[in-house]
């Protein structure tokens, strides 16, 4: 950390994005230290809470998705965390301990993307394939361009803010953002388990009827908050949502 911390205080460097592997999957804690030992001249990646999102993709019946709220270094340092779920080092092909994430990859992107941390894209997954196969090579047409794309959409238009945490328990998240003179507020909603989940939950929107914002075709699912800011919704398995108002939406989807 010493020499991170140098090597970014001159002159030439001192306006430069950097970013640390800590592979000991340490906690947030331990993390937070060595991002003070570089004076936070660089970000880490956060491979505590990848760790944590695999288990949420893979083992969605039996991962609890409170462990997911404020977690590691995120919690801790969210300006200086990069959330993601694979890089080089955890999925590559004909390395069988190296598989990466095997399944449902968009739901972590959709954490990733309604972070306050820095989501990253592995290159793979955008322009190749998101998953390893048992052959141990890229399972051809898996890649997951489009929905990356429309997170990144997502994330530029209605996802900044202040983070409240509206729900969690061991299958459903909710998160909602309270937006910013740029942004538009949003409410993320995330089921992990194998089954529909329906919930009720209090947001900050009164009275108002907001959108999902993910869906590419056909008409995208709404629902009206009552007076008290009140909904009931209803997830599919395995599914995501990110809901904000019909004017985000018509700027999510100019061209």
């Amino acid at each position: 950390p010493w020499y991170t911390w140098e090597w970014l205080h001159y002159s030439g460097m001192s306006s430069k994005f950097a970013f640390m592997e800590y592979w000991e999957l340490a906690d947030g804690r331990e993390m937070q230290e060595w991002l003070d030992l570089t004076g936070h001249k660089a970000a880490i990646y956060d491979s505590h809470l990848r760790a944590l999102l695999k288990q949420m993709c893979e083992y969605g019946d039996t991962f609890d998705m409170r462990n997911l709220v404020a977690p590691s270094l995120l919690g801790l340092e969210p300006d200086y965390t990069i959330v993601y779920l694979d890089n080089h080092d955890s999925s590559r092909e004909w390395d069988a301990s190296k598989m990466g994430i095997l399944t449902n990859k968009p739901i972590g992107y959709a954490y990733a993307f309604h972070s306050p941390g820095l989501p990253m894209v592995f290159w793979p997954d955008y322009f190749i394939s998101a998953y390893i196969g048992t052959n141990l090579q890229f399972v051809a047409g898996t890649k997951i361009k489009n929905e990356i794309n429309r997170l990144i959409k997502i994330r530029k238009i209605a996802v900044g803010g202040d983070i409240f945490m509206v729900h969690a328990d061991a299958d459903m998240y909710v998160q909602e953002r309270s937006g910013s003179d740029s942004k538009y507020k949003s409410l993320l909603v995330i089921n992990d388990s194998s089954a529909t989940r329906t919930n009720s939950f209090q947001t900050s929107w009164i009275n108002t009827l907001i959108v999902d914002l993910v869906a590419t075709s056909g008409t995208p699912h709404s629902v009206t908050t009552d007076a008290s800011g009140g909904m009931a919704l209803s997830m599919p398995p395995r599914s995501y949502r990110i809901y904000s108002t019909t004017n985000a939406l018509n700027e999510v989807n100019a061209p």
